[in-house]
This record gives C-alpha cells, structure tokens and sequence, in this order.
C-alpha cells in the first residue's frame, strides 16, 4: 500500500436532495405549498437555485447548505457513537460513508491475515472533489468538503473541489464537447503534479450513473488506479483494480459518442 493517498471523489446530490429543507427562505407559503406538491419537490428546489443563480442572488443557496450541513454534522456525530452500523452509514451522504469505509476498509494477506486496505486519511492525501457543472452539484461538492474536513481532521488544503466546465448529465452534445476534455485535462494535471509513489484511487460511489463510463476509461488511462464503490444497501466496499483489467487506449475517449436526437439524448 503506498503511504499517500490521492483520492478523487465523484459527487452527487444525494445529500441535497436527502436532506433539503421546506423552508425555503426566499419563497411566500402559496409558492412553498406549491414547491412541496407531488413528487416534484427535489426538481423545483433545483429551478429556484437555478433561477437565483442567473438573477445573481444566493438566498435559497444559503438556506440550503447551511440546513444540510446541520443535518450531516448530527449524522456524523451519531456514526461516532455508534459506530459503524448499516444504519449509521446510511445516514451519510454517500461521499461521506463510502470515504469512511475506504478508511475502514480490511484486506486479506496469503497467509490469511488482516490489514488496511487503505489507512486512515492523514494530512499528506489529497482528496479532490468532482461534482458536476450546475449549481446543485456546487452545492452539494462545498457541503462534502466541510464535512470532510471535519469528518477526517484535513485542513482545507488536503481536500480541493475541482470545477470541470461541461461536467453533467443534462446535455450529452455539453458532456462530449467540454466536459470529458476538461475533465480528462484536469486528471492529467493533478496526476503529473502529484507524487509518484502515491496510490491513486476514484470514488465514485456518489455522482450520477450516467458519468460511471467516462470516468472508468479515465481511470484506465491513468492507472494503476482503483475505482471503489459503496452499494447503499452495504458496509462492504467494492475495490476495482484497474491495472488488473485491459488496456483502453488514450483515444478511446473519442468512442464516447452522442445519440441522434431522434430517439435519443
């Protein structure tokens, strides 16, 4: 096992959408009853944060994020009295719990014995956040980043949230022609800045499905990498070791196609 660590983590919206508060702040009763209706209230919380974004305000976002950090910050605290119960985990957001059970992640030896697949995180790893393009995910990637500071005792230096242009899932011509450059550019960086004996690994537990392939060629490219994975359902932590599968070739990246409109994204 290397002694450090650089770690990048997709991020999704999960701890959001988990936890999002019904008082919106900015909002009058009539338009909150109207927010809350149905099954639509995750998607209309994401209209409101998008709608003050392009009117430059930022009261929604705040209201938002300073609730959900409160929520965390007790779930944090019940998981170290509790310990590692499935029901502590499940009450993480998944960046959370799956970065925990990297930490408490055992592997076997030859001889049967028991060691660290990972280690605890220390101050020489560097975890890097990815969440995508849009204002939610912004949210959600600065949420992680405070907890995580505060879940793993890391300072603000050891965990960086990286902003890819381009990087989501609303518009497949977007993701093609920005964001899996961007982000292929942005590994390509970090990786050649970062230390050389460090295990590289990617989370990407959190995050939404439909970036899993993008980001598995990346790892490929860049291996030895190891994706790791938490199933929701699950303590146990699922480790893919990207130098024991084949090669995929750097240009495979222009394999990443986009449907036709007809019938497709």
């Amino acid at each position: 096992m290397a002694e450090k660590k650089v770690v990048f983590v997709s991020v999704g919206t999960s701890a959001l959408s988990t936890y999002m508060s019904k008082d919106m702040v900015t909002l009058n009763d009539e338009t909150i009853r109207r927010y809350w209706a149905g099954d639509d209230a995750y998607q209309n919380l994401v209209d409101e944060l998008r709608r003050q974004e392009r009117d430059g305000q930022t009261h929604e976002y705040d209201h938002q994020k300073k609730h959900v950090l409160q929520k965390l910050q007790r779930a944090i605290e019940q998981f170290k009295k509790a310990g590692p119960s499935l029901k502590a985990y499940k009450n993480l957001s998944a960046e959370l719990a799956s970065l925990k059970a990297m930490e408490l992640a055992m592997a076997s030896g030859i001889g049967g014995e028991q060691y660290p697949e990972f280690g605890k995180f220390t101050k020489d790893d560097r975890i890097y956040l990815i969440p995508t393009d849009t204002i939610e995910g912004q949210l959600c990637a600065e949420i992680c980043k405070e907890l995580i500071t505060e879940f793993f005792d890391l300072s603000e230096k050891e965990c960086e949230i990286l902003s890819v242009t381009g990087l989501q899932v609303d518009s497949g011509t977007r993701l093609k022609d920005e964001g899996r450059n961007a982000l292929s550019d942005t590994l390509k960086k970090i990786i050649s800045d970062s230390d050389k004996s460090a295990e590289r690994i990617w989370n990407i537990t959190g995050g939404f499905k439909g970036l899993i392939p993008l980001f598995t060629i990346l790892a490929d490219i860049h291996k030895p990498m190891k994706l790791v994975y938490l199933f929701e359902n699950s303590r146990e932590l699922l480790i893919h070791d990207m130098i024991k599968i084949g090669t995929v070739q750097p240009d495979a990246m222009r394999s990443l196609n986009v449907a036709s409109s007809i019938g497709g994204l």
